[in-house]
């Protein structure tokens, strides 16, 4: 990765358990300081629903068991939280964004760290499958999830070269071999719109290619 002039790191299926224990994790950023990178750390008690959520002292703590590496750079709070009719506030309670703005607040007020969420993307072929799903409520979605929590970090999974051989990825909707790079675009767009807002001002618009095999 560093060879590849990649700096960045921000998402790692090994993160820390409920209690801090994440050998795997802790390897990741050993080595990442070794070479130089930055990381965005995968702590699973911010990733779920529990009853006993966090303070300000047992936070800070929390963010001990890592944030020592020099590689550190914040924490993903939560991949891809559902985009949904009722925009975040479906059946399943680890997804509703009411959590993760407590958490990216404690991120805010917490020296030194940062929390960010992993979004979904916009394509326009997904209306045929979630017709509520129009560019006007995406960018709510953008709104709601990066301006509202005062994130520090805005992002998306996109794919714009995919072409899917196996059929569909969602029900109602088939993807065979069509092509979105103009979507990408379009997402880009929308994202770069949110970020330049006022009340984002200071934030930098950044645009990448991520690379994974899958």
């Amino acid at each position: 990765i560093a060879d590849a002039h990649i700096n960045t790191i921000v998402w790692s299926k090994d993160g820390y358990d409920q209690t801090g224990y994440g050998p795997n994790a802790d390897k990741h950023m050993a080595l990442a300081d070794k070479w130089g990178l930055k990381m965005w750390v995968h702590d699973y008690s911010t990733d779920a629903a529990s009853t006993d959520r966090f303070t300000q002292d047992n936070f800070a703590k929390r963010v001990g068991v890592y944030s020592m590496y020099e590689s550190f750079a914040g924490i993903h709070i939560v991949d891809e939280p559902d985009l949904d009719t009722d925009w975040l506030a479906g059946d399943e309670p680890e997804r509703k964004l009411s959590i993760f703005e407590d958490d990216i607040a404690l991120c805010n007020s917490t020296a030194n760290i940062s929390g960010y969420m992993n979004l979904l993307p916009y394509y326009p072929h997904l209306t045929e499958a979630f017709p509520d799903v129009t560019v006007d409520k995406y960018k709510g979605y953008l709104t709601k999830t990066y301006t509202d929590t005062k994130a520090e970090m805005l992002s998306v999974d996109h794919y714009p070269f995919r072409v899917n051989d196996i059929g569909k990825w969602y029900e109602g909707v088939v993807w065979d071999k069509v092509p979105y790079v103009k979507y990408l675009y379009q997402n880009l767009d929308m994202m770069r719109t949110e970020v330049n807002k006022p009340e984002n001002e200071g934030k930098p618009f950044w645009s990448y290619a991520q690379l994974t095999i899958a």
